[in-house]
Protein backbone atom coordinates (compact mmCIF):
# COMPACT_ATOMS: atom_id res chain seq x y z
CA UNK A 1 0.00 0.00 0.00
CA UNK A 2 1.49 3.02 -1.09
CA UNK A 3 0.52 6.75 -0.47
CA UNK A 4 2.09 8.07 -3.08
CA UNK A 5 1.29 6.01 -6.27
CA UNK A 6 2.61 8.88 -8.50
CA UNK A 7 6.33 8.79 -7.60
CA UNK A 8 6.36 5.02 -8.25
CA UNK A 9 4.86 5.41 -11.84
CA UNK A 10 8.65 5.02 -13.01
CA UNK A 11 9.44 2.00 -11.42
CA UNK A 12 5.95 0.62 -12.49
CA UNK A 13 6.83 1.37 -16.21
CA UNK A 14 10.46 -0.16 -15.95
CA UNK A 15 8.66 -3.20 -14.28
CA UNK A 16 6.11 -3.58 -16.55
CA UNK A 17 3.85 -4.58 -13.30
CA UNK A 18 0.20 -5.79 -14.38
CA UNK A 19 -1.40 -3.96 -11.94
CA UNK A 20 -1.50 -1.00 -10.33
CA UNK A 21 -4.23 1.00 -7.92
CA UNK A 22 -4.54 3.58 -5.75
CA UNK A 23 -7.64 4.70 -3.16
CA UNK A 24 -9.73 7.12 -4.33
CA UNK A 25 -9.59 8.81 -1.36
CA UNK A 26 -6.13 10.03 -1.16
CA UNK A 27 -5.70 11.27 -4.95
CA UNK A 28 -6.55 15.04 -5.81
CA UNK A 29 -7.05 13.97 -9.62
CA UNK A 30 -8.04 10.63 -9.94
CA UNK A 31 -8.70 10.69 -13.71
CA UNK A 32 -5.53 12.05 -14.34
CA UNK A 33 -3.57 9.23 -12.35
CA UNK A 34 -5.31 6.49 -13.89
CA UNK A 35 -4.39 7.75 -17.41
CA UNK A 36 -1.11 7.73 -16.36
CA UNK A 37 -0.80 4.96 -14.88
CA UNK A 38 -1.91 3.42 -18.47
CA UNK A 39 0.45 5.20 -20.67
CA UNK A 40 2.97 2.72 -19.46
CA UNK A 41 0.43 -0.20 -20.54
CA UNK A 42 -0.50 -1.16 -16.64
CA UNK A 43 -4.00 -1.40 -15.98
CA UNK A 44 -5.31 1.07 -13.38
CA UNK A 45 -7.41 0.41 -10.71
CA UNK A 46 -9.42 1.88 -7.79
CA UNK A 47 -8.81 0.93 -4.03
CA UNK A 48 -12.06 1.44 -1.81
CA UNK A 49 -11.95 0.67 2.18
CA UNK A 50 -14.94 -1.29 3.38
CA UNK A 51 -16.97 1.60 4.48
CA UNK A 52 -16.43 4.08 1.35
CA UNK A 53 -18.88 3.53 -0.83
CA UNK A 54 -18.93 2.93 -4.92
CA UNK A 55 -21.02 6.08 -5.91
CA UNK A 56 -17.72 8.20 -6.36
CA UNK A 57 -17.01 5.50 -9.15
CA UNK A 58 -19.59 6.23 -11.40
CA UNK A 59 -17.82 8.98 -13.57
CA UNK A 60 -14.28 6.78 -13.42
CA UNK A 61 -15.89 3.23 -14.42
CA UNK A 62 -14.98 3.94 -18.46
CA UNK A 63 -11.24 4.42 -17.09
CA UNK A 64 -10.11 1.69 -14.51
CA UNK A 65 -9.35 -1.57 -15.73
CA UNK A 66 -10.51 -2.66 -12.06
CA UNK A 67 -11.66 -2.16 -8.95
CA UNK A 68 -9.98 -3.28 -5.36
CA UNK A 69 -12.59 -3.68 -2.85
CA UNK A 70 -10.82 -4.25 0.55
CA UNK A 71 -12.20 -6.56 3.23
CA UNK A 72 -10.70 -5.58 5.99
CA UNK A 73 -9.23 -1.45 6.85
CA UNK A 74 -6.11 -1.47 5.45
CA UNK A 75 -2.68 -1.43 7.82
CA UNK A 76 -2.67 -4.03 10.18
CA UNK A 77 -2.65 -8.27 10.01
CA UNK A 78 -5.27 -10.60 12.10
CA UNK A 79 -8.36 -8.26 11.21
CA UNK A 80 -11.65 -10.39 10.69
CA UNK A 81 -13.28 -10.46 6.91
CA UNK A 82 -16.25 -7.15 6.65
CA UNK A 83 -18.82 -9.34 5.31
CA UNK A 84 -20.78 -6.50 4.44
CA UNK A 85 -17.98 -6.17 1.34
CA UNK A 86 -20.07 -8.91 -0.15
CA UNK A 87 -23.06 -6.97 -0.76
CA UNK A 88 -20.86 -3.98 -2.33
CA UNK A 89 -19.33 -6.29 -4.45
CA UNK A 90 -23.35 -7.43 -5.57
CA UNK A 91 -23.66 -3.19 -5.95
CA UNK A 92 -20.79 -2.95 -8.10
CA UNK A 93 -21.54 -5.54 -10.43
CA UNK A 94 -25.25 -3.97 -10.79
CA UNK A 95 -23.15 -0.12 -11.28
CA UNK A 96 -20.62 -1.97 -14.02
CA UNK A 97 -24.02 -3.09 -16.13
CA UNK A 98 -25.44 -0.21 -15.65
CA UNK A 99 -22.94 1.79 -17.29
CA UNK A 100 -22.29 -1.01 -19.86
CA UNK A 101 -18.53 -1.53 -18.49
CA UNK A 102 -17.01 -5.10 -17.64
CA UNK A 103 -13.93 -5.25 -15.19
CA UNK A 104 -12.68 -7.67 -12.40
CA UNK A 105 -13.14 -7.51 -9.13
CA UNK A 106 -10.51 -7.46 -6.76
CA UNK A 107 -10.80 -7.99 -2.87
CA UNK A 108 -8.08 -7.82 -0.67
CA UNK A 109 -8.46 -8.80 3.55
CA UNK A 110 -8.59 -11.85 5.17
CA UNK A 111 -9.03 -14.08 2.29
CA UNK A 112 -8.84 -17.39 2.71
CA UNK A 113 -10.30 -20.26 0.96
CA UNK A 114 -13.73 -19.60 2.59
CA UNK A 115 -13.55 -16.22 2.05
CA UNK A 116 -12.52 -16.74 -1.50
CA UNK A 117 -15.89 -19.09 -2.57
CA UNK A 118 -18.05 -15.88 -0.78
CA UNK A 119 -16.50 -13.33 -2.98
CA UNK A 120 -16.51 -15.01 -6.28
CA UNK A 121 -19.68 -16.21 -5.92
CA UNK A 122 -20.89 -12.42 -5.57
CA UNK A 123 -18.61 -11.32 -8.38
CA UNK A 124 -14.66 -11.15 -7.51
CA UNK A 125 -11.89 -12.54 -9.79
CA UNK A 126 -8.89 -11.19 -8.28
CA UNK A 127 -7.73 -12.29 -4.44
CA UNK A 128 -5.31 -11.07 -2.69
CA UNK A 129 -4.05 -13.96 -0.68
CA UNK A 130 -1.78 -13.10 2.37
CA UNK A 131 -1.58 -14.32 5.93
CA UNK A 132 -5.11 -15.51 6.63
CA UNK A 133 -3.67 -18.08 3.44
CA UNK A 134 -0.37 -18.41 2.35
CA UNK A 135 1.70 -16.34 4.16
CA UNK A 136 1.01 -17.88 8.36
CA UNK A 137 3.69 -17.19 10.79
CA UNK A 138 3.40 -20.74 12.63
CA UNK A 139 3.60 -22.34 8.95
CA UNK A 140 6.61 -22.32 5.52
CA UNK A 141 4.77 -20.37 3.42
CA UNK A 142 5.85 -22.62 -0.10
CA UNK A 143 3.98 -25.36 1.21
CA UNK A 144 0.79 -23.44 2.30
CA UNK A 145 0.84 -21.37 -0.93
CA UNK A 146 0.88 -24.80 -2.80
CA UNK A 147 -2.01 -26.05 -0.17
CA UNK A 148 -4.28 -22.36 -1.10
CA UNK A 149 -3.44 -22.90 -4.87
CA UNK A 150 -4.77 -26.56 -5.04
CA UNK A 151 -7.77 -25.28 -2.86
CA UNK A 152 -8.25 -22.84 -6.30
CA UNK A 153 -6.82 -24.73 -8.43
CA UNK A 154 -9.14 -23.95 -11.49
CA UNK A 155 -8.34 -20.35 -11.39
CA UNK A 156 -4.58 -20.58 -11.01
CA UNK A 157 -2.32 -21.17 -14.55
CA UNK A 158 1.52 -19.36 -13.64
CA UNK A 159 2.94 -17.30 -11.32
CA UNK A 160 4.51 -14.23 -12.03
CA UNK A 161 5.80 -12.09 -8.50
CA UNK A 162 7.26 -8.63 -7.72
CA UNK A 163 8.35 -7.21 -4.50
CA UNK A 164 8.22 -3.65 -3.78
CA UNK A 165 11.09 -2.47 -2.19
CA UNK A 166 12.53 1.01 -1.00
CA UNK A 167 14.88 0.27 -4.65
CA UNK A 168 11.80 0.27 -6.31
CA UNK A 169 10.14 -2.64 -8.12
CA UNK A 170 11.91 -5.78 -8.64
CA UNK A 171 11.12 -9.72 -9.58
CA UNK A 172 11.81 -12.19 -7.31
CA UNK A 173 10.74 -15.91 -6.90
CA UNK A 174 7.82 -16.82 -4.80
CA UNK A 175 10.63 -18.34 -1.87
CA UNK A 176 12.18 -14.91 -1.69
CA UNK A 177 8.92 -13.35 -2.04
CA UNK A 178 7.59 -15.38 1.06
CA UNK A 179 10.41 -13.78 3.39
CA UNK A 180 8.55 -10.60 2.83
CA UNK A 181 5.36 -8.68 3.66
CA UNK A 182 3.93 -8.70 0.39
CA UNK A 183 0.66 -8.98 -1.73
CA UNK A 184 -0.16 -12.03 -3.68
CA UNK A 185 -3.03 -11.57 -6.20
CA UNK A 186 -4.64 -14.64 -7.75
CA UNK A 187 -7.34 -14.53 -10.44
CA UNK A 188 -8.11 -16.88 -13.11
CA UNK A 189 -4.99 -17.72 -15.29
CA UNK A 190 -2.55 -15.65 -13.09
CA UNK A 191 -0.91 -15.54 -9.73
CA UNK A 192 0.33 -11.78 -9.84
CA UNK A 193 1.66 -9.02 -7.39
CA UNK A 194 -0.73 -6.05 -7.20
Amino acid sequence: MLDNLELYLRSIREMNVEYASFHIGVVKHPLRLIREIKTGGTNAGIALNPCTGIENLSCLLGEVDYVLLMTVEPGFLGQGFVSGVLEKITALRKLMEAHKVDFPIEVDGNISLETARWCTRKGASILVAGTSSIFKTDKDSYPTSLEFKRGIATWIRRCSVALLSKDGLRRVDLQEAAEVEILLGIRSNRVHIV
